[in-house]
Formats: C-alpha cells, structure tokens, sequence
C-alpha cells in the first residue's frame, strides 16, 4: 500500500484537475439534464450521451495522464503496476468469481422471459437509466465503447488519480471514502435505488484497488461489470432475437 503514497505535494495542474472532478462534473451533470416539465425539452438520445461521456471522461483522463508524466511523478503511485504476491492472486480470483456470476447472469437473462419482465420493471425505478439504454446496433456498439473508456478512464480518475490527490492532504481511509462517495454523487441519476448499487461497486473497485495497489483488477472488473450490465438489460428491454440491436453492420 505504501506505493500509493509515495509521493507528496499537490501542483497547481492538480487543484485545476480538482476543480474539474468536484466542481465542473456536478455542473455539467446539472445543466445536461432536461427538464421534465417542459414539453419542448430535446429527449435524451443516448448516442449524445456516450460521446458526450467518452470526450469529458477521456478529456480529464488524459491531462491527468499527461501532467502525472511532465511532473516526473512515479507511476506505481498512480496505481500503474503489478506486484505478485497473494493479496492480487485473491483479487484475481475474486474478479473471476464475480465475472463468471455475471455471465451466468446474462445467460439467465436471455433465457428467462420472466427474468427480463422483472429486469425491465426494476429499470423503470432507476429514474432517467432506462433511456440511456441501446436500442440498435449503432448504440449496442456505442455503449461497449463507453464501457471500455469508463473502466479505463474512472478508474484513473477516481481510484489511482483522486485517492492519491485527497491523501496529501487528509488520511488515505478518509481519501478514499472521499472518493466513493463523490463517484456516487455523480450517478444520482439513477435515483437512489441505482446510486445505492454504485455505492457497492464503487466499494469494491476501491477495495481491489487499495488491497493490490494496482488498478488493473479494478479496471478489468469495471470494464466488464458495464458491459454485462448494459448487455442484460438491452436484452431485457429488446429480446434476445432483436436483429437490429445486435446486428455487426
């Protein structure tokens, strides 16, 4: 765990990158929200909101990145390294486990019609999540595009990136608690029902990241935990015989 913290100071690149995550996201989120009682608010197009998604996620992931490596400052810290030992072997074993739930879970989905009634009743509780869901194989392909650059970049950004910048400044517990609980805040949403479900998972990215020091388990987890989700709920929403949704052209 020491690699975390082996380096200290904050420039001033890092209050801007700051800024950005706990001032500029919140703000973005507000302003890109239609508002429900006008009949005339554009409806959300959910293409809009991939690529608006990869370009801020990309757009903060990158600067990061790029000042991290101008600043001399080690990669290890950023969470940017393996080191064998039992506490990643468990961790990869754990990714497994879930990712191999997960899958059977996908299966159940395009098995069990009565799974998909109930899948799209508890997405009709997750507020505005139902219509950011694919609905052809332009936005199928879209989304697995999103889940790749929010597995890669969020955890950059909020596990090796965040964690390390609060706990210059107040105790890694406290840093990373910190950390969870902003990630959350950005998925409100979801309602409360849906950020009670990224609270868990935000969690356990945590955990694996902070437990290995590394973020590779997290972002291999994070990755396909989106891909799945997405995955069981356009099936869930479409069928699994939905030619347009899954369709290669």
């Amino acid at each position: 765990m020491e690699n975390i913290l082996n380096w200290t100071g904050l420039a001033y690149a890092d209050l801007v990158f700051l800024a950005l995550i706990f001032i500029a996201w919140p703000l973005a989120g507000e302003l890109g929200k239609p508002k429900k009682d006008d009949p005339d608010a554009p409806k959300i197009r959910p293409l809009d909101v991939y690529n608006s998604s990869m370009i801020m996620l990309w757009g903060t992931a990158l600067p990061i990145l790029i000042g991290w490596a101008l600043l001399s400052r080690p990669w290890p810290a950023l969470g940017f390294v393996y080191e064998a030992g039992p506490m990643t072997t468990g961790a990869f074993i754990f990714v497994a486990a879930i990712l191999a739930y997960s899958l059977v879970q996908l299966i159940r989905t395009a098995l069990s019609a009565k799974l998909r009634a109930h899948m799209r009743a508890q997405l009709k509780t997750l507020k505005d999540t139902i219509h950011l869901m694919p609905r052809n194989g332009k936005e199928y392909r879209r989304a697995m595009m999103m889940s790749v650059t929010a597995g890669i970049t969020e955890e950059v950004i909020f596990r090796g990136y965040l964690i390390w910048a609060l706990s210059q400044f107040m105790p890694l517990a406290a840093a990373a608690a910190v950390a969870i609980v902003h990630f959350v805040f950005l998925h409100r949403y979801q309602g409360w029902k849906g950020m009670r479900q990224v609270l868990l998972i935000t969690t356990t990215l945590t955990a694996l990241f902070l437990v290995t020091g590394s973020l590779i388990a997290s972002i291999v987890l994070h990755i396909f935990i989106d891909v799945i989700n997405i995955s069981r709920f356009a099936i869930a929403l479409h069928g699994v015989d939905d030619d347009e949704l899954f369709d290669s052209a």
